[in-house]
């Protein structure tokens, strides 16, 4: 009875559509009449809706349907309506968000949560409650709007009282006309097109993307489109206001920075991927491999899963949230110093196949000055694989020696180690001078921090800034990942830092919101081979960069070429596994067992990674389009907790991924999406 009742309904929709648009081409007129553009909002919906397979129609255009391809399918269909009406400059999509500062604005207390939600996911802003009929508010705002580079709002369509309506836009005019050339706008307006009359408030934008519904899935594409995550390819059904003629729209680009979609839109199975990840999760929390974790998971650009399980603590008063900022341990080695050697070898500026020495003119005397940078990145340059810098600053009874840690900062211990402990400032070179004296042995692979934490000077030396500086500006937040940071204490509430270990030998606190790492710790926090805390969702951009071979946000950061040479595994005729920096999978590992293959069985060679100490681990795999982060604290309370690595649950869950892949079933995804 459902589908003979809708049937009929399009058929005569579809049949009126016909008569009302040919009638309105025709004349040439607009489409003006409240009851003609209540049928074009009602007529492009139900395009959405009829583009499903009859089988999936249900009374309710699938808000509420639980089957993951009918939501694949009408977010395809509702990402292909959307239409941009004005690109000036061509700020849509946004595209360089390096150092710059971005408002969104709600009116009159509307809020579009999933789409300022979405915004943010792509680079942080700040938020502005703006009520129009307050005029000494609306002066108030447009001079604090005006110290910003971009304006973000959203309006709706939906409105019952035309007259506040239009008294709404007159007074975003006046705001509009009053910021300073240099800050742009942009609006995307959900609703039908009987609220865009009233266009002179949206001529002032500098973007205007119309969204045919407020919903969920426009307002998550909407803010998609706005970043580039999707591009704009929709156009209008008729014309409007006499400004926007029929079949006009303006194409923009996609694919430029990831997307936020279904595993069915990336050829992956909801059903498997959820259902063997949540089981896989659950384990390991049941088992006390972790307090909580957070997974997630990118294929073709589009992350597809997204989820936080447990706690901060067993303590459980805190659960994992999406924004909680993990401690990444040796993950820094490939998200930090990596990411700087990689870009400067990308400009020229430094090269795997020289020396040591010739970048740091304090190990030319040394047993290192001849080491290849590459042997170095390897892992089998010959290093030891770790100085417990740590101990040499305690006495037998744990207590510190002196003249090295004191309680308080002043000016002779201005470094930060842990909370209410700081340690002499010339101690660093003490580490260092461990690091030059330290005896080299055979060329074999053995994993080695050192190469990491003597590099960054590597950094500092080609740029004359500090490493972490450089990398944070040229890197990170041309990504818009402004959540990747060291020392995030000094940025971040406690609450959204997730806590490691309770060290009882060293600092003898819980460490939170410091970093884990004993020799990242008496360099203050800031480390090449750990000391990084970052968000799931902006670490996930950093992976998508390496997997799209240095692109992003439709610029070449990183060369390909280089990319391509520093994921390569470099010495396999000494079962050396490495690429430079990078890890990678077993020799052999299409010869093993799941249960013995690293990363996992189904895991390509040309795939790449890295774990980290504490519980993290990142795997990128290009040929089948995959990005994997994998984030927990399994040294909570205690390092003495091996179970994350005895019950496989990093691999596994990446195999799941594997696991859960048909590309059968993938939806179209022609959505203007080309970068």
């Amino acid at each position: 009875m459902v589908k003979v009742t809708y049937v009929h309904h399009i058929i005569l929709r579809c049949i009126l559509s016909v008569v009302l648009l040919t009638s309105a081409s025709l004349s040439g007129a607009a489409i003006n009449d409240p009851y003609l553009q209540e049928f074009l909002y009602q007529d492009r919906m139900d395009s959405v809706y009829n583009s499903l397979p009859l089988g999936e129609k249900t009374d309710n255009p699938g808000f509420g349907d639980d089957d993951p391809s009918t939501k694949a399918l009408l977010r395809e269909q509702f990402a292909k309506s959307l239409t941009v009406l004005i690109n000036k400059d061509n700020i849509i999509p946004v595209r360089s968000l390096e150092d710059i500062r971005i408002a969104l604005v709600e009116l009159n207390g509307e809020k579009f949560p999933v789409y300022q939600d979405r915004l943010l996911d792509y680079h942080p802003a700040d938020t502005f409650r703006v009520f129009t009929d307050d005029e000494e508010q609306i002066s108030e705002i447009t001079s604090s709007l005006s110290a910003y580079d971009l304006v973000i709002t959203g309006i709706s369509g939906s409105f019952q009282d035309k007259e506040i309506y239009d008294r709404m836009l007159t007074r975003l005019w006046c705001i509009l006309h009053n910021l300073p050339e240099s800050v742009k706008t942009i609006i995307t307006y959900f609703g039908n097109p009987d609220g865009l009359n009233n266009a002179d408030a949206f001529f002032k934008a500098d973007g205007l993307v119309f969204a045919y519904e407020d919903n969920e899935y426009t307002q998550d594409l909407s803010a998609q489109l706005v970043f580039g995550g999707i591009g704009a390819c929709g156009t209008l059904p008729a014309r409007i206001n006499n400004q926007w003629p029929e079949g006009f729209g303006i194409f923009t680009a996609g694919n430029l920075r990831v997307q936020y979609g279904l595993p069915e839109n990336a050829g992956l199975s909801s059903e498997i991927l959820n259902r063997k990840i949540d089981s896989i999760a659950t384990i390991g929390l049941e088992a006390k491999a972790y307090p909580g974790c957070e997974v997630m998971v990118a294929r073709k650009g589009i992350v597809v899963f997204h989820k936080t399980y447990g706690f901060h603590t067993y303590e459980e008063r805190i659960p994992v949230r999406k924004d909680d900022l993990y401690d990444l341990a040796s993950v820094t080695k490939v998200s930090s110093t990596l990411a700087g050697l990689m870009l400067l070898d990308s400009e020229g500026k430094f090269s795997v196949d020289k020396k040591l020495g010739e970048y740091l003119p304090d190990f030319r005397r040394t047993n290192k000055g001849n080491l290849l940078m590459k042997d170095l990145l390897t892992h089998q340059a010959g290093l030891t694989a770790w100085i417990p810098f740590w101990k040499k600053t305690v006495k037998p009874d744990s207590s510190f020696k002196r003249r090295i840690f004191s309680y308080e900062y002043s000016e002779k211990y201005p470094i930060k180690a842990a909370n209410d402990l700081f340690i002499n400032k010339n101690y660093r070179k003490k580490i260092f001078r461990e690091i030059k004296k330290s005896p080299l042995g055979e060329k074999k692979y053995v994993y080695s921090d050192l190469t990491f934490i003597i590099s960054t000077g590597i950094i500092d030396n080609l740029t004359g800034e500090k490493w972490y500086d450089y990398v944070t500006r040229n890197v990170y937040h041309k990504l818009g990942a402004y959540d990747i940071c060291f020392n995030p204490y000094l940025k971040y509430p406690l609450l959204r830092i997730v806590p490691t270990e309770h060290d009882s030998l060293f600092r003898r606190q819980l460490l939170y919101g410091t970093v884990h790492d004993e020799g990242a710790a008496m360099l203050g926090g800031i480390s090449g081979h750990a000391g990084l805390f970052a968000t799931a969702n902006d670490l996930m951009k950093l992976m998508e960069l390496y997997r799209r071979m240095g692109k992003y946000g439709g610029e070449q950061i990183i060369s390909g070429k280089v990319l391509e040479e520093y994921t390569r595994v470099q010495f396999p005729e000494n079962d050396n596994r490495r690429a430079l920096g990078f890890d990678k999978p077993y020799l052999d590992n299409q010869e093993l067992g799941p249960d013995e293959a690293y990363p996992a069985k189904s895991a390509p060679p040309q795939s790449f990674g890295h774990s980290g100490y504490t519980g993290t681990f990142v795997w990128i795999d290009p040929l089948n389009e995959i990005s994997y982060i994998f984030l927990s604290n399994r040294v909570y309370p205690t390092r003495n907790n091996n179970l994350l690595s005895d019950l496989r649950i990093r691999s596994y869950i990446l195999q799941a991924v594997y696991d859960s892949v048909n590309d059968s079933r993938q939806t179209a995804n022609d959505t203007g999406q080309k970068q």
